[in-house]
């Protein structure tokens, strides 16, 4: 399995993926090469083409958001900026960190789920022609599994009189938990 993911041109283990312990008492372990690898795979389940994000240099060492997840947070910054650091900060996390962005669109499309299969109508013409991929069938499917959840706000765009209460028992539910958000 190691092959797979490894760096060809890794001057540490040679493309081998593995690096050999000195003794029989030592197993050896896996190369930083395989697990980077396996840290930008996993990116990809956090958010969509977090792996293809931009690397800040020697951010990776020490990134600002290590402490913040944590604790609820509201983060402002730029689109570019935050998946920089939060790339950073997955690259710190072991290979299959437990996180999830999701939008505020994402949100309302959970909460109305349940009224469609209920077969009623939705007036809410992004929502109602969103073709994204399923996701959950209502907000609590939708973050209460992960160990921390990332809301991004104003993806939504059409007016929608209860996104602000579903963002709220969004956060309530996480909060309930004791998750960060």
């Amino acid at each position: 399995m190691s092959r797979e993911y490894a760096d060809p041109n890794c001057p540490d283990c040679g493309g081998l993926g593995f690096i050999y312990g000195e003794s029989m008492l030592d197993p050896g372990h896996a190369c930083h090469c395989v697990m980077d690898a396996l840290k930008l795979q996993n990116m990809e389940q956090i958010w969509p083409s977090l792996s293809k994000s931009k690397e800040i240099p020697h951010l990776r060492k020490k990134p600002p958001l290590r402490d913040l997840v944590k604790h609820n947070v509201y983060v402002t910054a730029r689109d570019a900026d935050f998946r920089a650091h939060l790339k950073a900060l997955a690259f710190t996390k072991g290979t299959m960190w437990d996180a999830r962005v999701f939008s505020d669109k994402d949100l309302v499309t959970a909460w109305l789920r349940t009224a469609k299969a209920q077969g009623h109508k939705i007036y809410d013409s992004e929502i109602d022609n969103y073709k994204g991929k399923f996701v959950a069938m209502d907000i609590d499917e939708l973050v209460e599994p992960f160990e921390l959840v990332i809301l991004k706000l104003g993806v939504k765009q059409a007016p929608n009189k209860e996104t602000h209460s579903v963002l709220l028992e969004a956060l309530t539910s996480r909060t309930h938990l004791g998750k960060p958000t």
